[in-house]
């Protein structure tokens, strides 16, 4: 495929997309196979992935090792067929930008060195979203590991944001009771919220949430919302689960990632009072729970409801902010 041909590229796929490590150049082959609609040289993919020729090859191999049906031919190289709900950037038409990775250290990171290049360059970044079907050092909140095996759905959501810094919680709350939604509605699962950012289906861990923002003075202008969600994946641990083993069969990521867009869109608009009031009914309260805190401090309460600000109101009236909590245990079962 020569420079005439470019047209032929949908005008919603990223071409220059990053290279942020090495294990990115499989990625950008697999964005630019699946959005072309001609064969594409070798010649020409080395060209526009900065790699020789071999290397072009070696991945094409990588590819078709995982599952991807690549027909090689005098013209280059054709991706016809993909394994059974791959993501790809193709499959996205709304206002993010994606940056399907197929393996990666960890989308937070990606995601930050994103905003640090277009800083760089003094352009505003768009929202966007980076996924992975593998992270090699996935994080949970305080650094604690999140094991990120193929099948799951892992990304970073990456948008502008306009609250005062106090206020921060209201978009995590935005994702957890839209993600709370979708299990309840269209895979009829009972899934709760666990304050801060889990949500439980019968008591096992199934999405976890790890927000971070940038600002200027009093305000966040940039929120970065990791997400890792136990989807087709044998769950890692045995206080998790995953939503193929829960309904007895594999679901589609592509419409679960769909789905948790359009609400994110819905509750982010929504005022903070309805939010909040929206998340306590979603809200799992029930059992005398243990708490250590930021300071080395350790206390114990029921949970009785999540304020404006996100802080966790106890039955003792103290209040806890969401940063604050280093780790939550459950002490006895509530009724």
């Amino acid at each position: 495929m020569g420079k005439e041909n470019l047209t032929k590229l949908p005008l919603f796929v990223n071409l220059s997309f990053t290279m942020v490590n090495k294990k990115d150049s499989r990625s950008i082959l697999l964005n630019l196979l699946q959005s072309a609609d001609s064969p594409l040289s070798g010649e020409w993919l080395s060209g526009q992935m900065e790699i020789s020729r071999v290397a072009v090859w070696k991945q094409i191999g990588k590819l078709s090792e995982l599952g991807y049906e690549i027909e090689s031919s005098r013209q280059g190289y054709r991706l016809t067929g993909e394994p059974a709900d791959s993501l790809g950037a193709h499959l996205f038409r709304g206002k993010e930008r994606f940056y399907c990775l197929d393996e990666t250290d960890s989308t937070m990171d990606y995601a930050q060195t994103l905003l640090h290049r277009h800083r760089d360059k003094n352009s505003p970044p768009e929202d966007f979203v980076v996924t992975a079907e593998e992270q090699s050092a996935g994080r949970g909140r305080h650094s604690r590991e999140w094991l990120s095996p193929r099948g799951g759905l892992f990304f970073t959501h990456s948008f502008e944001e306009n609250l005062p810094t106090p206020r921060s919680y209201r978009s995590s709350m935005a994702a957890l009771i839209g993600l709370t939604e979708i299990l309840r509605d269209n895979y009829k699962l009972p899934g709760r919220i666990k304050w801060p950012n889990d949500i439980l289906v019968n008591d096992k861990k199934v999405i976890g949430l790890l927000p971070a923002f940038s600002g200027e003075g009093e305000r966040i202008t940039r929120f970065n919302l990791g997400i890792g969600i136990n989807v087709n994946n044998n769950p890692p641990t045995k206080e998790a689960s995953s939503l193929s083993s829960l309904t007895g069969h594999n679901l589609s990521r592509s419409d679960l990632m769909k789905g948790y867009l359009q609400k994110m869109e819905t509750y982010r608009a929504m005022g903070g009072r309805e939010l909040t009031n929206l998340y306590n009914k979603l809200f799992l309260s029930r059992g005398q729970y243990g708490f250590e805190l930021s300071e080395g401090e350790r206390i114990s309460g029921c949970p009785r409801e999540v304020d404006n600000l996100g802080r966790l109101i106890l039955d003792t009236g103290r209040a806890i902010f969401p940063g604050e909590c280093i780790k939550t245990q459950l002490l006895s079962q509530g009724k």
